[in-house]
């Protein structure tokens, strides 16, 4: 009986510390894609302020292009983010 309660007391300890990891690893992801959505929103003001200027588009075009990639990353990020959100969820379930 000692034994079975060593074992899920241990088991707990992963669990939590696995959680607490995801919990990190999703705090930083999120920050990271905040980043990049503030710097998405930055290019693109710049390249809707240079595009009134008749010598300065193609300049703003290049802005519009970064502000997309930028846009792509975050929503890379955000993927990964709802995908550790999910396994986090799921370890919830378990048992121990």
């Amino acid at each position: 009986m000692y034994l079975l309660a060593h074992f899920a007391y241990f088991g707990r300890q992963a669990k939590e510390e696995k959680q607490e990891t995801i919990d990190r690893e999703i705090a930083r992801l999120e920050e990271v894609q905040r980043g990049y959505e503030a710097e998405a929103i930055r290019h693109e003001m710049l390249g809707n302020r240079l595009q009134f200027r008749s010598t300065q588009y193609a300049l703003a075009k290049q802005h519009w292009e970064i502000a997309e990639e930028y846009r792509m990353m975050a929503q890379k990020v955000e993927l990964e983010i709802a995908r550790l959100q999910k396994q986090r969820a799921q370890l919830e379930k378990t048992s121990v």
